[in-house]
């Protein structure tokens, strides 16, 4: 009876330290590792991911310390992880001019090439200017179908006067971009975990605050990503097209005497509008000359003032009798 106890007890002890030990293998393996420290108004906050733990803690003694450690599945980095990639992500556009014989009923055809192919018309602009006639339309087809699309517009142009071609390759930007967005979706649950255990109004205002900056950032991320998705899934054609008419000559209007006049005088008085939209435009530096003008005037009249008057001396001019006497008073 004795032996079988020892037996059972001894089953019971080595069952009970490989659990523990596939439970410390689990807690520690090193599926991901996230630290992050942040410091905001006096309140350092570290956190800290390795494999599934997640611990929290507040080095601010004054308001007390919040330290938090929970184990927290690494099923969805893991699955972040095992998403898969596209190999290339390449953003194709063209932009082909060309002219047409027909405008109208090449417009139709265009735009009628464009849905057969399994494409769609994002936009489109015509415009006539005397006997000119421009067309501009703006397609979106699948990254498979591009070329074949491409050569299908040009053929129906009667000449192609340019066409332009480019391919941006943004795998490097998206595989960027995933990682980053892992990184954040890691952050943005250690801070729910944390908020969950903040009991201070304090600690639960910081916390949202910073929860609030991750997700703003996660909706960047998110939204470039799909800017890049569309963008290299469904190529860009810009076809910009002109009616084409054999023998057409643009005469210019005949320029008579009577032409020539009235083409001056209405130049002249365009001129006189800028004349005086000009002048009152500039009534700022026209007061400032007044005011100088003002104050030169007083000054110069002061220093007028100031200045004394030069004396002069009249001569005596001897009239006849003073000069009668004087002879009468010689001969005596």
């Amino acid at each position: 009876m004795r032996l079988l106890l020892s037996a059972f007890l001894l089953c019971s002890l080595l069952s009970c330290d490989k659990l523990q030990q596939q439970s410390d293998i689990t807690l520690q393996s090193p599926t991901s590792q996230v630290k992050e420290k942040s410091n905001d108004g006096g309140n350092t906050y570290n956190w800290s991911v390795t494999g599934g733990t997640i611990a929290t803690s507040n080095g601010n003694t004054s308001h007390g310390s919040l330290s938090v450690a929970r184990q927290v599945s690494s099923n969805a980095t893991s699955a972040a992880a095992d998403i898969p990639q596209p190999d290339k992500l390449i953003i194709k556009t063209a932009t082909v001019r060309c002219r047409v014989e027909n405008f109208t009923e090449t417009s139709q055809k265009l735009q009628q090439l464009v849905t057969t192919k399994g494409g769609y018309i994002s936009s489109v602009n015509e415009s006539t200017e005397g006997n000119s006639r421009e067309g501009t339309i703006t397609a979106r087809i699948e990254t498979a179908k591009f070329n074949e699309l491409l050569d299908g517009l040009c053929k129906l142009a009667y000449s192609v006067l340019s066409k332009e071609v480019q391919a941006n390759d943004v795998t490097a930007e998206f595989h960027d971009n995933e990682a980053r967005l892992r990184a954040k979706h890691a952050t943005e649950e250690q801070y729910y975990s944390v908020l969950k255990q903040a009991h201070k109004i304090e600690d639960i205002l910081q916390v949202q605050d910073y929860i609030k900056n991750v997700r703003e950032e996660i909706d960047v991320l998110e939204g470039r990503q799909k800017y890049l998705q569309n963008q290299a899934t469904y190529s860009t054609i810009t076809l910009t097209y002109s009616e084409y008419v054999a023998g057409s000559t643009i005469t210019a209007p005949e320029d008579t005497f009577f032409a020539r006049v009235w083409s001056a005088i209405t130049n002249g008085w365009k001129s006189l509008q800028w004349f005086v939209i000009w002048f009152i435009g500039a009534w700022h530096i026209w007061l400032i000359l007044i005011v100088l003008f003002v104050i030169g005037r007083r000054f110069v009249k002061k220093l007028r003032d100031k200045k004394p008057l030069p004396t002069t001396t009249t001569p005596v001019v001897p009239t006849t009798e003073s000069t009668t006497t004087v002879q009468d008073s010689y001969i005596s």
